[in-house]
C-alpha cells in the first residue's frame, strides 16, 4: 500500500504538469513494478490494467499521457489516436480496464485477504475484524487527504491575485516612506522585506506539493524502508522467537516468587522454530536509479554519503546484484553482503519482494532491471522497454 501511495502521487502530479520528465515515469513504473513483486499473478495484471499510464504513438513520435478515474474505452482510443496502455495485459483486461487510483485497489486485495481467516480453526473470530477495518478507514482517509492535496492545484485567481498584490507592496511601500528616514529606511529595509516577501512565495510554490520528486519534498521511501525492516523484526518476534519470550517469562515469574502463577501466563504450548519472515519474503537490491533518487532526497543520510567515497561503489554492486537476481530467481540476496563492508552503511540498498518462483514475480524483476539500466537518451518506447522477453533482455545486459 505504501509503494502504491507513492506511485498514485506521482501520476497525479504527471497528471497535473504532463508527462514531460522521463526520469520521473521511470521512477513510477519501477515502483509499480515494485507492487507487482508484492502480489499475486491475477492482482499483478489488475494493477497493471489500471495504471493510468498510457503510450500515445502517431507515428513520427512517442509521448505518455497519465489519466486516472476518468473512462475510456480502449479499443475507440486504439482507432482514433493509438492510444495503449503501458503494459501487455490480457485481452479481457484491456477491453474495459480504465485508469484508476492504485491505493484503493491494494486496499480492496487486503480486505479480501483479511476476509479469508474469518472463523476458520487457524484464523481469528468475526469481531476481531472490526479492529482491522478500522485501520483500513483511517489508511483510505488519509490517501483521500494525500490525494486532494497534490490533484487539487489552488484555484488561478487566487494565486494570480496573490502575486499581484506582492507586485503592488514592493512597488508601493518604497513611495511612502519619509525621505527623513535615511538610506538605511528608504533603500535598505524595503530591499530586505521584499526579499522576504518573494522568499515566502518561493517557498510556498516549492511546498505546494510535499510529496514531489525535488530536494525539498519528502522521501517516502526511507519510511517505506523502516517500516520494512520493522515489520520484519515483528514477524520474527512473534514466531522465531516466541518461544524463548514465553520461556523467559516463565523464569521470570519464578524468580519472582510466583510459581504458581506460571501455568496462567499461557493458554497452549507453541512449537520452536517457527516460520521466519524470510521465508515469505526476500531482501532484493535497491535498483541504481532508485538509490541516487534517495541520495538525492535524504537529509542526514544524504550528507553522510558526501563524505562517503565509496558511496558509487553501493550503487554499482546494487546493480550487479539486481541483474544475477533477475538472471537466477533462487539466488539469495542477502549471500553478497558482506561486499558492502567497505561501503555506505548509511544507505539504503534493499526493498523486499515475495520469495517465490512465479512467472510475474520473475517479469517485475527483469523490468525493474531494464528500466534500471535503460538509456532515456535512445529510447523509443517504455512500453516495447517493458516487454522484452527474457532472453533479449539478457543478451541486452
Amino acid at each position: 500500500f505504501a509503494v502504491s501511495l507513492k506511485y498514485h502521487l506521482r501520476v497525479a502530479e504527471m497528471m497535473n504538469h504532463g508527462v514531460s520528465d522521463e526520469n520521473a515515469l521511470r521512477g513510477a513504473l519501477q515502483d509499480l513494478c515494485r507492487i507487482k513483486g508484492l502480489l499475486s499473478e491475477q492482482e499483478a495484471s489488475l494493477v497493471e490494467a489500471h495504471c493510468g499510464l498510457y503510450e500515445v504513438s502517431d507515428g513520427a513520435r512517442t509521448k505518455y499521457e497519465a489519466s486516472v478515474h476518468r473512462y475510456c474505452h480502449q479499443q475507440e482510443h486504439q482507432q482514433q489516436q493509438q492510444r495503449v496502455g503501458m503494459f501487455k495485459v490480457p485481452p479481457l483486461l484491456a477491453r474495459e480496464a480504465s485508469g484508476c487510483a492504485i491505493p484503493p485497489l491494494i486496499m480492496q486485495f487486503l480486505r479480501s485477504a483479511l476476509m479469508e481467516p474469518l472463523s476458520r480453526p487457524w484464523g481469528y473470530p468475526e469481531r476481531v475484524l472490526n479492529l482491522y477495518e478500522a485501520l483500513i478507514g483511517e489508511a483510505t482517509m488519509s490517501f483521500q487527504e494525500m490525494n486532494q492535496m497534490v490533484l487539487f492545484c489552488l484555484p488561478l485567481p487566487y494565486v494570480q491575485l496573490c502575486k499581484v498584490l506582492l507586485l503592488v507592496f514592493i512597488v508601493a511601500y518604497p513611495l511612502s516612506i519619509d525621505l527623513g528616514h535615511g538610506v538605511w529606511g528608504n533603500v535598505f529595509v524595503p530591499t530586505i522585506l521584499a526579499f522576504a516577501m518573494l522568499g515566502f512565495e518561493r517557498v510556498a510554490d516549492v511546498m505546494e506539493n510535499p510529496f514531489g520528486d525535488d530536494s525539498a519534498a519528502i522521501c517516502m521511501y526511507e519510511a517505506l524502508h523502516e517500516f520494512e525492516v520493522e515489520a520484519a523484526a515483528l514477524f520474527d518476534c512473534t514466531q522465531v522467537h516466541r518461544p524463548d519470550l514465553l520461556a523467559s517469562r516463565h523464569a521470570l515469574a519464578k524468580a519472582c516468587g510466583l510459581s504458581d502463577c506460571c501455568s496462567k501466563l499461557t493458554q497452549g504450548d507453541f512449537p520452536a522454530g517457527g516460520h521466519q519472515f524470510t521465508d515469505y519474503f526476500q531482501w532484493t537490491p535497491m535498483p541504481e536509479y532508485l538509490a541516487g533518487y534517495i541520495e538525492r532526497q535524504s537529509t542526514e543520510v544524504h550528507r553522510l554519503n558526501r563524505c562517503s567515497p565509496h558511496r558509487w561503489c553501493r550503487r554499482r554492486k546494487n546493480a550487479r546484484r539486481l541483474r544475477r537476481t533477475s538472471e537466477d530467481s533462487d539466488s539469495d540476496a542477502s549471500s553478497d553482503a558482506s561486499e558492502d563492508d567497505d561501503g555506505d552503511r548509511f544507505g539504503i540498498g534493499y526493498i523486499l519482494t515475495l520469495k517465490a518462483d512465479m512467472h510475474h514475480l520473475r517479469e517485475a524483476r527483469r523490468q525493474m532491471v531494464a528500466l534500471d539500466t535503460a538509456d532515456l537518451h535512445n529510447l523509443k518506447s517504455f512500453r516495447e522497454l517493458l516487454s522484452v522477453p527474457k532472453n533479449s533482455q539478457g543478451a541486452r545486459l
